[in-house]
């Protein structure tokens, strides 16, 4: 899910989910919403702090019943029809509204919005966000157009055109493979290359133009698709693709709000509801693997480095090394560990042990 958030974030400008808790499965629910159907009242000072929130939707009445129990029946609603449904969100209070009749109205049970809101590049004095493609629309356009003409040059230039000079009539002329003209004294013929004059060239040459606006506007380069085009060192690489690594890096930055604020809710829920203990715990970290490509033999020593000064923790370095476990791993490591002290153990009382000299036993 959170892919697919970032893929609408990114194409549409907004994503949004919704985190609840599910009282007949006994854990959190994260679902994802039409940021389309939301709307937004900002504080006075604070145009990202929200201070309101609503959603508005279509279930039918059937599906209405089952959500909100036994009050929306007295409505007389048909379970086959669509009726919109209004869900009104503040730190406080929780209304909801099915056909414009209020059905619930009733202390906020979290005490906090359930709804992140995944704003793509937002400016500073706005909540939404904005497409990725709001600057790639033209550009599209203008390629879309000059492949269409290429190919329709292409297309002629395969059913070549007769031009005759000096002839007052066409009729009776076919264009084909065996066919024989009569034509009068001082009467041309030729056929039309399309092709000649590097015409063909010209258009291949805009359409680089274009792909380069369009990789410059996306801050992609070619190199990020493995086609640079000529060698280049590692470093040389490193520095061309750089615009794609400070994209990504913007990116994650805005990414790592919304895991927070997600996460807190998460955690929130299951001290209250679920009965586990987090100790009042709300704050995560999220660990992201490199960009680039790198060598694992260095990552790995520098690891080892950043370990053995007591810079980062075991678990930190598992993650980072692209472990999907490194609590289970840790786990594992000081299993393995006490197991070969054990034999450890084992094996220097034998070494310091002698022969009884009674029963040909040993002892220590």
């Amino acid at each position: 899910m959170d892919v697919e958030l970032c893929v609408d974030a990114s194409v549409l400008g907004d994503a949004a989910l919704k985190v609840t808790w599910d009282a007949r499965a006994g854990q959190p629910a994260v679902a994802a919403v039409d940021p389309a159907t939301l709307s937004t009242w900002s504080a006075p000072d604070h145009p990202r702090r929200t201070r309101r929130m609503t959603q508005t939707y279509g279930l039918p009445g059937e599906a209405i019943d089952e959500l909100f129990g036994d009050v929306p029946r007295g409505l007389g609603l048909r379970p086959e029809r669509v009726y919109p449904v209004v869900e009104d969100w503040t730190e406080f209070r929780w209304r909801v509204a099915v056909a414009g009749q209020a059905v619930r109205d009733e202390a906020n049970p979290y005490g906090w919005i359930p709804y992140v809101v995944i704003s793509n590049n937002p400016r500073p004095h706005a909540f939404w966000g904005e497409s990725d493609l709001v600057d790639l629309f033209a550009v599209c356009r203008e390629l879309n157009g000059r492949m269409s003409v290429l190919a329709k040059v292409l297309e002629l230039s395969g059913a070549p055109i007769a031009v005759l000079e000096n002839v007052d009539s066409a009729e009776g002329i076919a264009v084909g493979p065996g066919a024989t003209w009569e034509l009068p004294e001082g009467a041309k013929t030729y056929l039309l290359d399309l092709l000649s004059g590097g015409g063909v060239g010209l258009h291949v040459d805009y359409v680089n133009l274009l792909f380069r606006a369009l990789h410059d506007l996306s801050e992609t380069p070619r190199t990020a698709f493995g086609d640079s085009g000529r060698d280049l060192s590692g470093a040389a690489l490193e520095v061309e693709i750089q615009p794609l690594v400070q994209k990504v890096a913007r990116k994650r930055r805005g990414w790592d709000a919304v895991f927070r604020q997600r996460n807190a809710r998460l955690l929130d829920l299951l001290e209250r509801f679920g009965g586990i203990d987090c100790g009042g715990l709300r704050q995560s970290t999220v660990i992201w693997p490199d960009v680039l490509p790198s060598d694992a033999e260095s990552a790995v020593q520098s690891e080892v480095r950043l370990v053995a000064s007591g810079i980062h923790s075991r678990r930190t370095a598992v993650a980072r090394l692209g472990g999907n476990d490194p609590e289970g791993e840790l786990a594992r490591v000081l299993e393995e560990r006490a197991q070969l002290d054990v034999i450890d153990e084992r094996i220097r009382t034998r070494a310091f042990s002698v022969p009884d000299e009674r029963g040909g036993e040993e002892r220590p």
